[in-house]
């Protein structure tokens, strides 16, 4: 090994850019909650939120994803779903949560007072 020359490649300019491409910080990062009645969001670009507890809600960026589920008053899993937030069908910065059938629907962003 000793003498043997090792080829490196840069991956990123001293600003952060590669081509037309400019890091962001906080980009493709994620944010995930698993208790129940609760929320996560995020901000970054192409990242994700994902909520798995019972009656929690999720909101991501134009360009990120949410991660839903939908349980049953049993805690059972029923439904999963996951989008790319488009700012058309699903709007950015807006806390959505799943229904019982399994569809997307906007909900009120003022936390719930369920717990004992």
């Amino acid at each position: 090994m000793g003498d043997k020359k090792k080829t490196t490649y840069k991956g990123f300019n001293k600003d952060l850019t590669c081509r037309e491409f400019k890091y962001q910080e906080g980009e493709k990062s994620h944010a995930s909650n698993t208790g129940d009645y609760s929320a996560a969001s995020n901000t970054g670009n192409h990242s994700i939120a994902m909520a798995s507890g019972k009656d929690s809600k999720a909101k991501a960026v134009v360009g990120s994803a949410i991660v839903l589920v939908y349980r049953d008053k049993y805690f059972k899993l029923i439904h999963i779903k996951s989008a790319i937030i488009d700012g058309k069908k699903l709007k950015a910065d807006t806390y959505y949560s799943l229904n019982k059938v399994g569809e997307f629907v906007e909900c009120n962003t003022k936390p719930t007072n369920k717990g004992g």
